[in-house]
């Protein structure tokens, strides 16, 4: 099957979706057929083509891989490729994901071992903006690239931002603006206001943030990451053994909770009607004993208000004194809006946000 075949099974409205999404112009007025035409030939250009392979992470480059050698892969990877999919690269056939025809001689001819070296750089810096991002909320670009140059030492600064700038036609869960990374979940301008009140005398100064190690910051890149503090193991314990949750909900589950707390959401807010119904809580002791759990994950979970630091590390440095940030911050949380883990992810992934960013 090509991609225009493939593109004919899609309704129109879907069609005008991706018309938007890769900014053609002139489709209002086509037939269905010749909107799918307009599309494939885009998609087949050696540009668009190369674009969106460089943009895929590398558990989707090693399943688009697969599917060149194979010309299908199992359905339970459509997650991973859920881009590919929506664009019409790939599509279902019998329960197996298949890459078009056409897609796959594409691919196979553009993707030489040059393109390969310049996505692994790619995706590095993604990683380190990605991961930065997530661990303080806003970040200058180039704070990013000394963090970067320290660890690296192999790109100039303006190769650096020149990926940046690349990247930042993307669909990730940052975006810059204004030279400063922001972190795509800081979604209300209280939350904003927040962080650029508490950032806004360091803003080009590393001295105040928690800088991991290289490895860790390529751990923390991946948003399904988080330190399994003995709280997390513990909160994990009581969804397993009280609540008699299997391993893969709960685990999902004390991520998500992790990813509120990274955020500063109340306790009272992170647990919802429908994270109680997903936990299944219907005591009251229940309710208490998680709350206190939760509480106390607070306490050794990174925090963007905190430039990346726990409450607890800042507390036994005594950086309370040297930071602006009231001490009781956590108390009066400016937090961004709660995003339910039914509705789409923000990212722009095409999944549920319990699905994506939010496990």
């Amino acid at each position: 099957m090509t991609i225009k075949e493939n593109l004919m099974q899609f309704n129109k409205s879907s069609l005008i979706s991706l018309c938007k999404f890769l900014r053609l112009s002139g489709y209002s007025r086509l037939h269905k057929k010749e909107m799918a035409e307009m599309i494939s030939s885009q998609l087949l250009s050696h540009q668009i083509a190369e674009k969106n392979l460089l943009f895929l992470n590398q558990k989707s480059t090693l399943l688009l891989e697969a599917l060149l050698k194979k010309g299908k892969i199992p359905y339970d990877h459509l997650d991973d490729m859920i881009t590919f999919l929506i664009l019409g690269y790939t599509y279902d056939d019998n329960k197996e994901l298949s890459i078009c025809t056409d897609a796959a001689e594409l691919f196979s001819k553009i993707y030489t071992e040059e393109l390969k070296k310049k996505h692994e750089k790619i995706m590095l810096v993604q990683s380190y903006c990605a991961a930065l991002t997530r661990l303080y909320g806003i970040i200058s670009a180039d704070d990013v690239f000394d963090i970067y140059d320290r660890q690296n030492h192999d790109l100039s600064k303006e190769e650096f931002r020149a990926i940046i700038d690349y990247l930042s036609e993307g669909h990730f869960i940052w975006y810059i603006s204004d030279n400063t990374l922001f972190y795509i979940f800081n979604d209300t301008e209280e939350y904003h206001n927040l962080l650029l009140s508490i950032h806004s005398d360091i803003i080009n100064s590393l001295s105040i943030y928690y800088i991991p190690s290289r490895k860790k910051i390529l751990k923390y890149a991946d948003e399904d990451y988080f330190d399994k503090t003995n709280e997390y193991i513990k909160l994990f314990n009581y969804l397993t053994n009280k609540m008699y949750l299997t391993d893969e909900t709960a685990d999902d589950l004390c991520k998500y909770i992790s990813h509120q707390c990274l955020l500063d959401n109340d306790t009272y807010v992170i647990l919802d009607d429908d994270l109680l119904l997903d936990i299944g809580v219907k005591t009251q002791k229940d309710f208490d004993n998680i709350y206190m759990i939760i509480e106390q994950m607070h306490n050794t979970t990174r925090k963007q208000i905190f430039f990346g630091y726990t409450g607890q590390e800042l507390n036994d440095m005594g950086l309370y004194d040297n930071i602006d940030i009231p001490y009781n911050v956590s108390m009066t949380r400016a937090a961004p809006k709660k995003i339910g883990r039914n509705e789409p992810c923000p990212c722009g992934s095409g999944k549920k946000y319990k699905n994506c960013c939010g496990r």
